[in-house]
């Protein structure tokens, strides 16, 4: 198993970005937007970039996943194929 690959070999480099990704823009509009210097709004725009993409982004590509290639995924998780 390589240092790219989860325990059943699938590549974790997506899940990092998933999880990443959210903060990288929040700060960047935090620090480009001068409406954003109260505490609350600064909150509201982490929230709002956390669960609209790394939430909702989660879900929308294990959907994607699950229905495009259902067999791979129910054979890495241990199911049966069908």
């Amino acid at each position: 198993m390589s240092l790219q690959e989860g325990r059943h070999g699938h590549c974790r480099h997506s899940r990092v970005q998933l999880l990443h990704l959210p903060v990288i823009f929040a700060a960047v509009q935090i620090g480009l937007d001068w409406t954003s210097r109260l505490r609350e709004r600064r909150s509201e725009i982490f929230l709002l970039y956390l669960f609209g993409l790394g939430v909702a982004g989660s879900g929308i590509g294990g959907f994607f996943g699950h229905f495009s290639i259902s067999d791979s995924v129910a054979e890495s998780i241990g199911w049966a194929d069908g």
